[in-house]
């Protein structure tokens, strides 16, 4: 399973939101939508609190975050506000959506008629083809 704190800035960000990283809940490390910028701050610090807000600044969710060894890739989100962005993500994160396509189709008569190769499955290697490990 991916580790809670990297889906939860991955989602925020797909979400639209800006991502807030308070490393030790003293400073503000680092604001912005890049993904390997958020999570360079998220993991500079031992523990702290990854905040996703509007365009205008507006905090809609925070969730706090600590990395303790040897834990589980859950546990890196320790605890969270309830709202309905919280709660949104938490869905996300326990219940996946499941990879395009559903289940596997056959990539003879899709090729035949069309002359398009899909590759494995019917699969056109969209982003959640690595995500979810479909093969394409």
């Amino acid at each position: 399973m991916e580790k809670a704190h990297r889906h939860l800035v991955q989602w925020g960000i797909r979400q639209g939101y800006t991502i807030e990283v308070w490393g030790e809940d003293e400073y503000l490390d680092y604001s912005g939508t890049d993904f390997d910028e958020a999570i360079e701050n998220v993991e500079a610090c031992d523990g702290g609190t990854i905040y996703l807000t509007t365009v205008d600044g507006e905090h809609v969710a925070g969730f706090s975050y600590i990395f303790d060894y040897d834990q589980e890739a859950e546990d890196t989100i320790s605890d969270w506000g309830i709202n309905p962005v919280s709660e949104e993500w938490c869905e996300n994160y326990t219940n996946p959506p499941k990879p395009w396509p559903v289940s596997p189709v056959s990539t003879e008569s899709i090729a035949d008629e069309d002359d398009v190769d899909f590759g494995h499955y019917g699969c056109q290697n969209f982003p959640c083809c690595d995500l979810y490990g479909c093969g394409g």
